[in-house]
């Protein structure tokens, strides 16, 4: 069990990764309930959509106090609006600032990314320590420069760790949820007959994804039992397509724009395999759970992160890795067919590794703040 010192504190806890963040959030409300948490990030999923950010939605279900942030992303390449995010993150650090200066947190966890990056420089200007957790085996720009000003990095991949500065930087794996170790027996997802294949884009869903699943869904759930997870953005696209389907095919293609954490579990125990991006969550999830997957990388994800996630599962036996590029609706059926087929083989590998993904991490997290801040003298 973490140190029970300090107590009293406040934690601001901001960033694009929610999983990792709400399971260090649990975290707290188990082992130091007395602590003020609030969360700073994206009111929206998208710039210009009105559909709420899961981390808006996720916070107010945590009892933590949500403050939204807007913002601009940086970027290694240029785009016709490359200098109007970047005109943006000034911004982002004034709304920072008075954010951090209205609440005067103890600490920062930052789970990266580029809304947490003017929290972390606004924290700095005002003295307030942020910690700072890398879930990317491959590190993004704006997690690169958030490295200078934290004074703890901790990263979900032991390689990860030459990407900083060796005297602050420490390898712990990725936060997670009790429920992804935990997983419910039952649930109101009522899954069909035949194998569960879980398509899922991520938190926000995946358009790109979705295209290629839609005119092939039919003939998927002729043979399996489809459960797709298309992001709130898609929702209303994807249910008036189910709805084309008829009898059984209707009944085992699923269609969802989020799926809770008990749900989420829940599938991905019983799946046969996933089919989606290659996030850090999704391939860390995979690798503790022991279980198969067809990975699309995301294309043009910061530095090829995703596509180096997804290499850590195929070197292990336990997925393939896809180029979207490449991929034509026909050629994705071809490869989910391909690779139930040899399921077994790529089964085994997944259990064999199992034990290579630390499951702790998100107790790791408590104890580098209750440390910092009782060498610092935070205790209020």
């Amino acid at each position: 069990m973490p140190n029970t010192r300090p107590t009293g504190i406040t934690v601001c806890v901001t960033g694009g990764h929610l999983s990792p963040a709400v399971a260090s959030v649990e975290a707290f409300r188990e082992y130091h309930p007395e602590w003020n948490v609030f969360v700073i990030g994206r009111e929206h999923a998208f710039e210009g959509d009105p559909t709420v950010s899961e981390e808006a939605a996720a916070a107010g279900m945590l009892g933590a106090r949500f403050y939204p942030l807007r913002t601009g992303r940086l970027t290694r390449t240029w785009t016709s609006g490359t200098l109007t995010s970047l005109l943006k993150v000034p911004l982002g650090i004034a709304g920072a600032f008075t954010l951090l200066r209205r609440h005067r947190p103890d600490i920062i966890l930052s789970f990266g990314g580029y809304i947490a990056l003017p929290v972390v420089i606004a924290g700095w200007v005002l003295g307030i320590p942020a910690i700072t957790h890398e879930q990317a085996s491959v590190p993004g720009l704006a997690n690169r420069i958030i490295g200078i000003f934290a004074k703890k990095i901790l990263t979900a991949f032991p390689d990860t760790v030459r990407a900083f500065p060796a005297a602050k930087t420490k390898f712990i794996g990725l936060p997670l949820r009790s429920v992804i170790l935990h997983p419910p027996l039952s649930s109101d997802i009522t899954a069909g007959k035949g194998p569960v294949i879980y398509i899922t884009g991520g938190t926000t869903g995946s358009d790109s994804i979705n295209r290629l699943v839609y005119p092939i869904a039919s003939r998927l759930a002729a043979r399996y039992t489809v459960i797709h997870q298309v992001g709130r953005r898609w929702i209303n696209e994807a249910r008036r397509f189910r709805n084309t389907l008829r009898g059984d095919k209707r009944r085992r293609y699923l269609v969802f724009p989020y799926l809770d954490a008990q749900d989420h579990a829940y599938i991905l125990f019983r799946m046969h395999f996933l089919v989606g991006r290659s996030g850090a969550n999704t391939v860390y999830e995979l690798g503790v759970t022991g279980k198969p997957a067809l990975l699309i990388p995301l294309p043009w994800s910061a530095a090829g992160e995703q596509q180096a996630n997804a290499g850590i599962l195929v070197r292990q036996g336990s997925a393939k890795s896809l180029n979207q590029y490449q991929l034509t609706p026909e050629k994705l059926i071809s490869e989910i067919i391909d690779f139930s087929g040899g399921i077994d083989a790529s089964l085994a590998g997944a259990r064999k590794h199992r034990t290579d993904w630390p499951t702790g991490a998100q107790l790791s997290i408590v104890s580098e703040i209750v440390e910092y801040l009782s060498f610092r003298g935070g205790n209020k």
